[in-house]
């Protein structure tokens, strides 16, 4: 009734080698854009995308009181009110911990006064600063990658 031998030794898979970004190959180019932003609310912003994969309105949401920095994880609001853990390194929460400047409660980015900053405003970022072909959604691929 059923076969032997493995019928999947037989399918080619696809090579994994052409699936590599063609933009955001080298963290350079990623440090060079974050360097080129005007402040340091915005290079944080970029940077926190880029080295833990959130999404934007998940970076827009983020509260001083989600991350645990002894047990260097941060608690992500997503989508449907749902909480979930994003692991983040050490050297991003320190950067965080020098932003914030001993704050301990509140939304870690605030725009216009003292509310949330919007996904638009992080969209705008990269379309006005970042070079062609950096996208948000090109970070998070290059963060699934890493991971």
């Amino acid at each position: 009734m059923f076969a032997d031998t493995n019928l999947m030794t037989s399918v080619d898979r696809p090579n994994i080698e052409d699936r590599i970004l063609k933009y955001l190959r080298e963290d350079d180019e990623v440090k060079e854009f974050i360097a080129s932003l005007p402040k340091p609310q915005d290079k944080l912003l970029v940077w926190l995308i880029y080295a833990t994969g959130m999404h934007i309105p998940e970076v827009c949401k983020l509260r001083v009181e989600h991350i645990n920095f002894k047990k260097k994880t941060i608690l992500v609001l997503g989508n449907g009110g749902k909480f979930h853990t994003v692991g983040c390194d050490q050297a991003t929460l320190s950067m965080i911990q020098k932003y914030l400047d001993g704050r301990t409660k509140g939304l870690v980015f605030s725009g216009y006064q003292g509310l949330a900053i919007t996904p638009r405003y992080v969209q705008s970022l990269f379309r006005e600063h970042a070079p062609k072909g950096i996208t948000p959604q090109k970070f998070r691929k290059k963060w699934l990658e890493r991971k």
